[in-house]
């Protein structure tokens, strides 16, 4: 039900993500280390070692914005 005070309403699909996972990227920006990320693409695992500048969250999903070799990732 929505709250007759507020103006405001929103509904956020957000996609779910280990919190474990977040608090070591985070701890690994703060401390400016670098990362090793696998993911899957086109039927292939994909194995990258970059240096992790932000999460952000755009539509729902989760990106990790990177540097890789000094080339921006995400």
């Amino acid at each position: 039900m929505m709250n007759k005070e507020s103006v405001f309403y929103s509904k956020i699909d957000i996609e779910k993500v280990d919190v474990s996972i977040f608090t070591q990227i985070e701890s690994a920006i703060r401390n400016k280390n670098k990362i090793k990320i696998q993911y899957k693409m086109d039927n292939s695992i994909v194995q990258l070692i970059v240096k992790p500048l932000k999460i952000s969250n755009f539509e729902g999903y989760w990106y990790l914005h990177s540097l890789d070799d000094g080339e921006l990732k995400k």
